[in-house]
């Protein structure tokens, strides 16, 4: 009951927001067929938030952003050209790491936003959000999954 309260009152730190938003986008992404086979993948340059597996066969690493806001609340804008860069690089040293060199791959973005009023977090999912090169592939706003 503390925590729900620490919660409600808007006492998580940072790290704690993080991680239930990377919870919370694993759930919401096994409901939907995919398999996490990697939470927090510590790699020497940096860490992936989630690696699954989506239906197909298909690796997917996923960049979980949570925030505490409203409606305006925009997570997923935080995912800039180097961010994208960076999970380009580690997603190709894990790929390396573990020969799947012949696999395909997908960068998909989760956003959380836990409102401050305390109601339910809104998860929004941005398959295949960006391509091999880093570009986005539609913009943000256009291709959101609700779960």
């Amino acid at each position: 009951m503390r925590r729900f309260r620490a919660w409600r009152c808007g006492r998580w730190s940072t790290a704690q927001l993080g991680w239930r938003g990377e919870r919370l986008a694993a759930r919401r992404l096994r409901r939907s067929g995919y398999r996490i086979v990697g939470r927090r993948v510590q790699l020497p340059s940096g860490e992936i938030d989630l690696i699954a597996v989506a239906p197909g066969r298909r690796v997917v690493f996923v960049e979980v952003k949570t925030r505490r806001g409203d409606r305006s609340t925009r997570p997923g804008m935080a995912v800039d050209q180097q961010k994208r860069a960076r999970l380009r690089r580690l997603a190709g040293e894990f790929i390396r790491q573990h020969r799947l060199q012949g696999c395909g791959i997908r960068f998909d973005v989760v956003t959380v936003v836990w409102p401050r009023d305390g109601s339910a977090p809104r998860v929004v999912h941005y398959p295949a959000a960006f391509d091999a090169a880093g570009e986005p592939s539609l913009p943000p706003s256009r291709r959101p999954r609700r779960h």
